[in-house]
């Protein structure tokens, strides 16, 4: 995936009230018409060749939770014009439609990233985000939630006849009469990659696809449902590939010949690498109608899905270690596990994993590298192994939350002692985080040559690692720092550009990369400080040094992490070094 790129010119959405008055603020409502009307209108400057909204946030702010806009009436369609509604992050950003219609695009190109889409579409007023004929749109890390009606929606967070793209999003709680999450039209083409669709319902298909073209990529449906048709996906006359995804837990509720997973009606659909597993307690098949499989998929044992292409099987228990009990009346649900949206975890002894030679270059739902020996996990989630470097094999508070957020992701932990360390400990792993527990000098080069992502929290190992030189790392006390957005992978959009306070001095790491380093944090009064920097795989570090993988070197020294936990950054660099 090719990510967006940011325009140079940028309308700053200033008040969350949902206005159109002509006075000194820019409203969400008034920034749309200005780009509409190619012209500054009521506060919002002068738009010629601006293409970018951006969405005010709390984030570092003295107010607590998201900058919400509360909409009192439906926004202006976009037509024309191509824009980019952007905010800062789920956390940051929220837009509530008090059950209206949603974002419409009627002609051009409308994107939506880094923001909450909350309560649209309810009473048969429209979707979350509708794409009309001849138009196009995407959807990037946008969390949907709650949108649609059940007796009336036709596509209760989305609707497309266009063309629309969804990346690294999570729809949740969606409901439609037909489409519950997505209802598509005749020519239209929907990608959905690296995004989660879970808790939603139909009477006709949770994603019902009428003659459209419809792709599935390292993606996830969990604990749906469907009066009838599917409780995933229903094809109607059109095209549908689902490679690399996980399909679990759903059913349908009502009537005969309908499927609990796939349901494929006069079109053709391609399943491959992937889970098709229906709720244990569904009767009923899993697949209804001709399903192509392209091998590697894993399907419920005599539930009707009978693949038998290569590498097929079927599978009693695919152990996708689901949240414990019921959750708002839904069971069997995703877990958190990092990235974007919630994903299924197999178990290490799931009979998913290490099951066909897939590429180490491939990524999982979250960006997470397929394993390096080349053997891949069937579905949206590659399980791997983790190396934690400490000081102590006795962990510290902050050492034990960076080996929860290891475990939670999948990865299989081994931890060692400074000392202790060696070169080939980092043999196989999918990542390496070094804690800043650890004795530089117990350290040095040990882990600068690993094929494996590195996470290096130690400031002081900057230079041995060629991230930084010499002189150009050290330690500072901060109360703020500057965030800067990215756009890489599923980090992409990840917070700013903004500042976070933390209201007292911690003490950080700092250092000042090579130019090629893309910088997430860094200080405030001395800007050339970096907190945050991420060298790609093959880019030139300091001292001429080519990265033999993914490096990012971070600012947690153990106090910072205790205040930082949750926030997402350590999160976020971990994932960040474990990609291919």
């Amino acid at each position: 995936m090719t990510e967006p790129a940011f325009a140079a010119v940028v309308i700053n959405v200033t008040s969350t009230d949902d206005t159109d008055v002509n006075d000194a603020n820019c409203t969400l409502r008034e920034a749309i018409i200005a780009i509409n009307i190619n012209n500054s209108y009521h506060g919002c400057p002068n738009t010629i060749s601006a293409d970018t909204i951006d969405l005010p946030s709390n984030i570092g702010g003295t107010a607590s939770g998201p900058a919400s806009i509360s909409l009192q009436s439906a926004l202006p369609v976009s037509s024309g014009l191509p824009r980019t509604i952007r905010g800062k992050g789920w956390e940051g950003s929220v837009i509530i439609g008090n059950g209206l219609p949603g974002l419409r695009v009627s002609a051009g190109t409308l994107n939506v990233d880094d923001v909450m889409l909350m309560d649209f579409g309810r009473s048969a007023s429209g979707a979350a985000m509708t794409v009309e004929a001849g138009a196009s749109g995407s959807l990037d890390h946008v969390w949907i939630l709650s949108a649609g009606d059940e007796e009336f929606s036709t596509g209760g967070c989305i609707q497309n006849s266009g063309s629309l793209g969804v990346y690294y999003s999570q729809l949740e709680l969606c409901n439609g009469f037909s489409g519950g999450a997505i209802q598509t039209f005749e020519g239209s083409f929907t990608t959905i990659q690296n995004s989660t669709i879970l808790k939603s319902h139909a009477e006709h298909g949770v994603i019902n696809n009428q003659g459209g073209t419809l792709g599935l990529f390292t993606s996830t449906m969990g604990a749906n449902t469907a009066g009838v048709d599917a409780g995933a996906i229903i094809n109607k006359g059109g095209s549908v590939t689902i490679a690399s995804s996980t399909l679990a837990y759903s059913m349908f509720t009502l009537g005969t010949g309908s499927a609990n997973v796939l349901f494929n009606n006069n079109g053709s659909m391609h399943v491959g690498n992937s889970v098709i597993f229906g709720d244990p307690s569904a009767s009923g098949s899993d697949c209804v109608g001709t399903i192509t499989s392209d091998g590697n998929n894993a399907v419920r044992t005599g539930a009707g899905c009978n693949f038998a292409a290569s590498g097929d099987r079927a599978v009693s228990d695919p152990q996708l270690q689901p949240a414990p009990g019921p959750e708002s009346g839904f069971t069997n649900l995703p877990i958190g596990a990092g990235g974007v949206g919630r994903v299924y975890l197999p178990a290490s002894t799931s009979p998913l994993v290490n099951q066909f030679h897939g590429s180490p270059q491939d990524a999982d739902q979250r960006g997470v590298r397929r394993n390096l020996a080349g053997w891949s996990d069937i579905g949206a989630v590659q399980r791997g192994n983790a190396l934690l470097v400490v000081g102590n094999t006795n962990l510290s508070g902050g050492d034990a939350y960076i080996k929860s957020l290891l475990t939670n992701y999948g990865l299989t932990v081994t931890t060692v002692s400074d000392t202790a360390s060696a070169s080939s400990d980092a043999n196989g792993k999918t990542v390496v985080v070094i804690s800043e527990s650890v004795l530089s000098g117990n350290v040095n080069t040990k882990f600068r040559a690993t094929a494996a992502g590195v996470v290096v929290n130690e400031p002081f190992l900057f230079d041995d690692m060629n991230m930084t030189t010499a002189s150009n790392l050290g330690t500072s006390n901060e109360n703020t720092l500057n965030l800067a957005r990215t756009t890489v992978g599923s980090n992409a959009g990840w917070i700013g550009p903004t500042q976070m306070g933390f209201g007292s001095l911690l003490s950080f790491g700092w250092g000042i990369p090579a130019a090629s380093a893309q910088v997430q944090a860094s200080n405030v009064g001395t800007p050339s400080h970096k907190h945050i920097f991420y060298y790609p795989h093959n880019s030139t570090m300091a001292n001429g040094f080519v990265a033999p993988g993914r490096r990012v070197g971070t600012c947690f020294t153990d106090a910072s992490m205790a205040v930082m936990q949750g926030l997402g950054f350590l999160e976020a660099s971990i994932l960040l070094a474990a990609g291919p």
